[in-house]
Parts: C-alpha cells; structure tokens; sequence
C-alpha cells in the first residue's frame, strides 16, 4: 500500500512540475491579434514599405534563378552547389539525422574544405542530436568549421526550447539555396512504399545574396564564431522590377507580442484580390490569421490552404491542427490535406506575381519561437511553376469537407486539444 501510495504522489509531482515547466514557457499563453482595418493592394506603392514595417524586413532587389521540386533534385542541388564554390561555403540548417542524405553531404563538405574554401557549417543543436560525434569529428578534421546554435546549458536549460529553423545555403556569395528540406532520410519516404515528402527549393541571386551572407554570419557569431562583415560578396544584380523582402531583419527574434512573419502573411492575406494559396505541413494559424482568411474569402478571393495528410510525420500535430479547421470550413476557406506522402513545403502565393516561401511554417512554434528564414519575392515568370506544385498536390490532395471534419473520432479529438495546450512547444 506504501509504495502504491509513493507512486502517485511522485506522479502528482511530475505532473505538476510537467505543467509549471509549460507555463513557465508560454504554453498557455493566448496569442497576440493583429486586426487591421485595411491594407494596401499588392500593386500600391504603399504595399512595400507597409510590409516592410510589420515584417521587420530589408528591401533589396534579386530574382528567382532556379527551382526544384522533388527531393532527389533538392538534394543533388545542394551538393553541386557547394561542387561549385571557389571561395566560400555557408551553409545552416535545423535537422540532420543519420543516413544516405548526411554521409553525402559530408563528403562534399570535406572535399571542398580540403580544396582550400573556407566552408562554414552551422547546424541546430537539438535538431542533430541523433548525429554521432564522429561525424562532426570528420568534417572538423577535414578543415570545415563547424558551429552548433544554442548548446544545451545547465545555467538556462528552457533556453534549449530556441532553435534555428533555418535551411540557408550561401555559394561565394553569389548565390543562395532556400527551402524547407532537411538533411535527411526522413524527405526519401517511408520504406512500404518509398513515396518521397512533398517540399520546394529556390535559387536567389543578385544583392539579395549579401543580405543573407550576413544573416548568417549574425548566427555565426552568436555561436562564438568570427566574421568578416567587409568580405566582397560578388552579387550580380538583380532583374530590373525583381524585388525581394527577408521577414526576418539580422538581430530580431520573434516573441509571443511581436512576429516578423505572421505580420508578413496577414499583410499578404489582406491585401490579395483574387487568391491566396498557402502551403504548410503544420498549420495551425492564430486566431487573427484565420479571421484574415475567412474575410479574404467574404471578398471573393480564392482561399486555399495545402497541408499534412494522414502520413504525417507528427500525428499529435496534425490532430491539434484539424482543431483549428472548423472555423476555416464555415468560413468556406478550401482545406486540402495532401495524401502520398509527407507534405512540407512551406510557402504562399499571393494573387499572380507575390511569393512567399522559405523555412517558416504556420504555427505557433515557427511564428513565435523559431529563429526563421521567409523571403517574399514579386515576379510573375514564377507564377506558372509555383501554380503547377500546387495544383499537382491538390489533385493529389484529400479535399476537407466540414462532413468528413466532424467525422473524426473522438480519440483524435481529445488528442488534437490535448495538442493545443502545447502548441508553442509542438
């Protein structure tokens, strides 16, 4: 009977130091709204420097290049471009586990380090974790240098909830690789049926490349590594009309009262005139976001959301995700749930010339937690390629009618609300 009794009291006691951690970090914090009565059409002059100011964003010129949209082809990018360097590799990301996919990207690292350029890896410490220590003792020997953001430390240990989410790649300054795929085995597919994740890589050059040079050089030297700021970058420029917005400045970090990229996407959501299409594997959007739509919607503007399916690769955050859906549905906001595969590709399409893509997803976690990367591009040669990724996962996609909604079990209910008490640590 003692012992019976000595469990559930060190029970109690975990679960109440399990939920004094959680509010210590904000996980019952209610989110911030941003309510604005009206925003400036995509075409008004007054659009740039309106989201240049809730975004926290540099303007600079620079032009889409290249894009990939299938796993092989974003991977076997990044390895020729880094192939490709004469002077310099940046190169930063959040996850990276063991496999086929880190043992090739080592092997280039290694021999362009060997080469004599200065290759410069910065990984986030949580998000490698499962990655020996002989592997980063092979590249360190190989002559790359190599950085870890935000080690766990003893003397602030909630501090280890900060992460870079970033996926950055930076050739000579010249040019720049953006997406969402990590380096990993997890975007090849499950072994049953070797369906490879849904996900999207972009090419940027021209002087936007200097900015992002310096981005992450500001990570690097918060990792206790030194920086060059006055190195040339050698950026071409970029096509006359191409202008380019990072949402995220150099020395801002997003808090629960202020978010560079949420201030970015209600800005984009409210100023649209014929359609708002957006990509994100975890969606869960504030309350202020999903008003946004839903009014977007009421103004006639074609609202489509592209998200995870069942073969998700975090079941929790899906069931707290579809949560949130049923105000969108009544709002008659178009839920698409995509069903191959694994689905993160991260990215809006603003009308026929905005685009916004890059590593943050729509969640609290990235919004509000992460150190992320978005960039917000206007061309309109893009268009037809971005319209085709989405229009390929739609058809691909299972459509969510409110009936199906409301037909989920119960299990997936109470495991989704369970979800949204966490949300900011998902």
């Amino acid at each position: 009977m003692f012992a019976i009794i000595a469990v559930a009291l060190v029970s109690i006691a975990a679960t109440l130091v399990g939920v004094a951690l959680w509010r210590l970090t904000g996980s019952f914090r209610e989110q911030k709204s941003y309510r604005f009565l009206k925003t400036p059409d995509l075409d008004s002059p007054e659009f740039i420097p309106t989201l240049a100011s809730l975004a926290e964003a540099i303007p600079t010129a620079g032009c889409v290049t290249q894009v990939w949209t299938e796993i092989d082809a974003i991977q076997q990018a990044r390895l020729d471009a880094i192939r490709s360097a004469r002077r310099s590799v940046q190169f930063e990301t959040y996850i990276m586990t063991p496999g086929r996919r880190s043992r090739e990207l080592s092997e280039v690292l290694r021999a362009k380090a060997a080469s004599g350029v200065c290759v410069r890896v910065l990984v986030d410490d949580y998000g490698t974790q499962t990655l020996p220590e002989s592997y980063w003792r092979q590249l360190k020997n190989a002559g790359v240098e190599v950085r870890r953001f935000n080690a766990f430390d003893w003397k602030s240990p909630l501090s280890y909830l900060d992460r870079t989410h970033r996926k950055l790649l930076v050739i000579d300054g010249h040019r720049t690789l953006i997406g969402g795929a990590g380096i990993s085995d997890l975007w090849d597919g499950r072994k049953e049926d070797e369906t490879a994740w849904l996900d999207i890589e972009f090419q940027i050059e021209g002087p936007a490349v200097s900015i992002l040079s310096k981005m992450f050089a500001h990570h690097w030297i918060l990792t206790d590594g030194e920086a060059d700021l006055t190195a040339p970058t050698w950026a071409s420029d970029g096509k006359p009309g191409d202008r380019v917005m990072l949402a995220i400045a150099p020395g801002t970090h997003p808090t629960y009262r202020d978010s560079s990229i949420l201030g970015l996407m209600q800005a984009l959501v409210g100023s649209v005139r014929d359609r708002v299409w957006i990509s994100s594997p975890y969606f869960i959007p504030s309350s202020s976001l999903r008003r946004a739509l839903v009014a977007a919607r009421k103004r006639g503007v074609d609202v489509r959301v592209l998200t995870m399916g069942s073969r998700s690769d975090k079941p929790l955050v899906r069931d707290a995700a579809r949560e949130r859906y049923g105000e969108l549905l009544d709002g008659d906001v178009s839920i698409y749930e995509f069903a191959p595969s694994m689905m993160h590709a991260k990215m809006v399409l603003a009308d026929d010339g905005w685009l916004n893509f890059g590593s943050a997803n729509v969640d609290p976690r990235s919004l509000f937690h992460n150190e992320e990367l978005n960039v917000i591009v206007e061309d309109r040669n893009l268009v037809d390629r971005v319209e085709a990724f989405f229009q390929s996962a739609f058809d691909r996609s299972h459509f969510v009618s409110r009936r199906s909604w409301k037909g989920r079990s119960l299990w997936k209910r109470i495991r989704g609300r369970v979800g949204l008490w966490f949300q900011w640590q998902l």
